[in-house]
């Protein structure tokens, strides 16, 4: 039976906060691989993309022999100018729109900057006092702002992220690991450009499981498609606390296009009667319910 203490997850949050640019994704990626290193499961890369949009997504297990698929993101967070960073995990319209306004606030924020220093930088030329040069700094400051809002700030949703990769390394340690696979997504929260990675031949006939945000909430969400729904009452009867079920189906989401899957997310039901996961407000907030990982954890192992 696995038992999850505070400080433990704690100390994985504080070993790997919010991902907030490639270097921190790559310490994730090394730790991966040398975790599973201990099972003896060497990592499988897939890389999609080039350049700047280039994604790299990791398998570990052997896919001849593994039913289940067992899937997490890992990416960086996604960024936001206003907006707490909340999640929706079945509104994938709503997510977007967010996400739309977020990106427009951005832009439009930093072109008002950016028109503003070049203004300022044309008066520093014209004029031929120490107060040019002033203008000058200023200016390049101005332009040096706007680029950071155009890219938005880092909310803190990777938190969320990162219990699911926590849950993921802990199941890695009671499971018949020659039985199921794991695989690690890049951009595989927010975006379905990680998500479609999984409509890849080389899982045909397998079952998904996939351990969505856990933030703050105090209902497991046990979502799933018509073949998934086996799994998903599986996971329901052997899961002590509170918890609702949902057909993916029936709900406007990211995970449509996927067969035979089943997602988790540890959510609030909000006044809309949607799931809803709640960010948090500090790195080290450890708003994520150990117990609703712990007894989710323990309802995956008696199904596995």
């Amino acid at each position: 039976m696995v038992k999850i203490e505070a400080g433990q997850f704690l100390d994985f949050v504080k070993l790997f906060p919010i991902r907030r640019n490639k270097k921190e994704k790559i310490k994730i990626q090394n730790n991966l691989i040398n975790y599973f290193k201990s099972f003896n499961m060497k990592p499988t890369e897939y890389v999609e993309g080039l350049g700047l949009r280039k994604i790299r997504h990791y398998l570990f297990g052997d896919l001849d022999k593994a039913k289940t698929i067992y899937v997490c993101g890992y990416d960086t967070t996604e960024k936001l100018l206003l907006g707490s960073g909340d999640y929706w995990p079945l509104q994938e319209n709503r997510n977007r729109s967010k996400t739309f306004v977020n990106i427009t606030l951005s832009l439009v924020l930093a072109a008002i900057l950016a028109v503003g220093g070049i203004f300022l930088l044309r008066y520093a030329l014209s004029i031929k006092t120490f107060m040019k040069y002033v203008n000058i700094i200023c200016a390049i400051i101005i332009f040096y702002l706007a680029n950071i809002v155009s890219q938005g700030f880092t909310n803190r949703a990777t938190f969320s992220k990162s219990s699911s990769l926590f849950m993921m390394l802990e199941l890695a340690k009671y499971l018949d690991n020659e039985k199921v696979a794991y695989l690690f997504l890049d951009y595989g929260s927010y975006s379905k450009v990680g998500i479609n990675f999984m409509n890849n031949e080389i899982f045909n006939n397998k079952r998904f499981i996939y351990l969505d945000f856990f933030g703050d909430g105090d209902t497991l969400m046990i979502g799933h498609d018509d073949v998934g729904v086996h799994t998903a009452k599986a996971i329901e009867e052997n899961y002590k606390e509170k918890k609702v079920r949902v057909n993916l189906n029936k709900s406007v989401n990211r995970f449509n296009d996927i067969e035979n899957i089943t997602v988790l997310a540890n959510v609030f039901i909000d006044k809309e009667n949607e799931c809803v996961v709640k960010n948090i407000r500090t790195d080290d907030d450890l708003t994520a319910d150990p117990n609703v990982m712990e007894n989710t954890l323990n309802a995956l192992i008696k199904i596995s």
